[in-house]
């Protein structure tokens, strides 16, 4: 019955009301008597979800570097960009004949196999702009609250604003302007991004394995950011395409006066939604080639070279003095609200490409970026290039790669922890790596040092202390400061040096 009446459809919101009484039809039918097609899809759709949801990689970031693993990318990766590659090729060239001739084409012959494709394209627009969505909304959010500076709860009218005025924007563009226009600048901000990656800095690695070996892959940050922007583009391209294809080739008739007014509409919506979603993923791309550009350890290196031989310990001191101002500060915003999940918060504000301190688990709190996880204002705002730079220089030399600080530990026991890393530094000219024996003796806390790699055991080996969540870990020597609970684990002997306050050749 569908099929007959079908090929009568004037347009596709008849498709849309066939669809709808189809679908009823189908659910009133199997849940009387199941169906074997609907049975076999419904179970299709779960497994493809679960995947989904468990992806097969494991991925993290190698902080250690050293040893070098072998680099291969990601199957997976280069498969699904190649089909999407392929896919936006076909649209491309048959970019005149979507979608309306897809229709013209099909409705006489066989209605149902039309009903089915537009019903697919109808979820992937709905499905993938509500990614789009949540994107944006995840940025915009994350902008404002790394921007606020002030003490107490953040408010929110500006950005409900800016929410209110893009919406706006999307639906007036999509009444009014060509629409070719919003295709054209995905296109233009894909090249701003391919750009500014090839400007990116070294330094950002990642290790991969697929969950069913051990065996762990390399392969270069910026390679794998490329291949994940290129993708995003592709899909959001392809959904585009196939949704305007006749208008945006030939300027054809408004999709409101088509016969296909209902896909028309929603792909103008759709179409202009991404181009300010587009625009703040070109940001993000180009805000991490900038932290790379902005702190950049040869040219800090180069810097600290020529200064004279008697300015290099002052510039030490100046440096040290900064690390501590800002790290107070981060500790305020972190006792400042309580966590219920999780250990700690990492801090690894050595790396360029850290944005800021996060925790080891992400939790529901309405003050910490959404994409990032970061608490607090980001290491940019904190710490001058320098600063990082001699953290880094004193990191290197102790091997400590991460430094995870357990839910209770106040800023000061936690600076004491740091100001052994300067005196250890200090006293060893950069040549003796970081131990628990030089922690022995710092009250209320024990550091535990710890290698971890995700082929390896994740355990600490200490039952008295927590383990935290390595998720984005991938290989680092962490540095874990735990709040001191007494246990009889065999302790090495201290060191002898001076126990006050700031540790003998700290600088601060």
């Amino acid at each position: 019955m569908i099929e007959v009446l079908g090929r009568y459809s004037p347009n596709d919101a008849m498709d849309l009301l066939l669809l709808g009484i189809l679908v009823s039809w189908t659910a009133t039918i199997h849940a009387a008597r199941k169906l074997p097609p609907v049975t076999w899809l419904t179970r299709q759709g779960k497994e493809r979800f679960s995947r989904l949801r468990s992806p097969k990689l494991d991925l993290g970031v190698d902080f250690r570097i050293q040893p070098v693993i072998s680099r291969r990318l990601p199957r997976s990766v280069m498969e699904s960009t190649a089909a999407l590659a392929f896919a936006n090729l076909l649209a491309g060239l048959g970019l005149v004949y979507w979608p309306d001739g897809v229709r013209e084409s099909l409705l006489p012959y066989c209605y149902l196999a039309y009903l089915l494709l537009l019903l697919l394209l109808w979820m992937g627009m709905t499905t993938y702009g509500l990614f789009l969505a949540a994107i944006g909304w995840m940025t915009i959010h994350d902008l404002f609250v790394m921007s606020y500076q002030g003490q107490g709860q953040r408010p929110q009218r500006m950005e409900n604003l800016t929410y209110l005025f893009i919406l706006s924007g999307v639906l007036f563009c999509s009444l009014s302007a060509p629409a070719w226009l919003p295709l054209a600048m995905v296109l233009l901000m894909l090249c701003v991004m391919a750009g500014s990656l090839l400007l990116a800095s070294p330094g950002l690695e990642l290790i991969w394995r697929q969950k069913t070996n051990r065996e762990l892959w390399s392969m270069d940050g910026r390679t794998y950011l490329a291949f994940m922007t290129l993708s995003f583009v592709m899909t959001t391209t392809l959904l585009m395409t196939l949704s305007l294809g006749q208008q945006i080739a030939a300027g054809g008739p408004s999709p409101l006066n088509s016969s296909m007014p209902v896909t028309g509409f929603a792909g103008l919506i759709f179409n202009w939604m991404a181009v300010p979603v587009m625009a703040m993923v070109t940001f993000l791309v180009i805000r991490f080639t900038w932290m790379g550009i902005r702190y950049h350890t040869e040219r800090e290196q180069r810097r600290k070279e020529r200064l004279a031989p008697g300015q290099v310990r002052t510039w030490e001191i100046v440096q040290r003095r900064i690390l501590v101002r800002g790290l107070k500060r981060l500790f305020k915003r972190k006792a400042r609200v309580p966590s219920h999940q999780g250990t700690g918060v990492w801090i690894a504000l050595q790396h360029w490409y850290v944005l800021g301190m996060s925790r080891d688990k992400d939790e529901d709190d309405p003050e910490a970026t959404m994409i990032d996880h970061i608490l607090g204002p980001p290491f940019h705002a904190l710490f001058t290039p320098a600063c990082r730079f001699h953290f880094w220089e004193i990191c290197r030399a102790l091997e400590v790669d991460l430094i995870l600080v357990e839910d209770g530990i106040s800023a000061k026991r936690f600076l004491r922890v740091v100001r052994v890393m300067f005196e250890t530094y200090d006293m060893h000219g950069g040549s003796q790596r970081a131990e628990e024996l030089h922690f022995v003796g710092l009250p209320g806390v024990q550091v535990v040092l710890h290698e971890f790699a995700m082929n390896e055991s994740e355990s600490l080996g200490r039952k008295s202390y927590p383990e935290p969540d390595y998720d984005e870990v991938g290989r680092a020597r962490i540095l874990h400061v735990f709040k001191q609970r007494g246990d009889h684990e065999e302790t090495p002997e201290p060191s002898p040096r001076e126990f006050d306050d700031v540790p003998v050749l700290s600088g601060v």
